[in-house]
């Protein structure tokens, strides 16, 4: 498992769940909120140690906390999306 004592996958997957299932599941695996914190070194009040030593350490074992951005649209994909909205509606009965 680790320094951690959670791996960077079993956190990955842990994410998948929502609501009342993420607690159950947090509750079954890890004795809840509490015991999961404990694994993973982290004060429940206050949050992980604030000192550069640990960011680095938590950073080389699980990744930066970031969500990658998504690539920008090409000029062609830009023009095909306007050409796909119709800015005027059309008119079908034409008595």
């Amino acid at each position: 498992m680790g320094e951690y004592g959670a791996s960077l996958e079993e956190l990955r997957a842990l994410m998948e769940y929502r609501g009342a299932e993420a607690k159950e599941k947090i509750d079954a695996d890890y004795g809840g909120i509490t015991g999961l914190c404990e694994r993973l070194k982290t004060d429940p009040n206050n949050g992980i140690p604030n000192t550069t030593t640990e960011l680095e350490r938590r950073r080389a074992v699980f990744g930066a906390n970031e969500i990658p951005p998504h690539p920008p649209k090409c000029f062609l994909q830009l023009v095909w999306e306007a050409l796909q909205v119709s800015l005027l509606p059309y008119q079908t009965d034409l008595k």
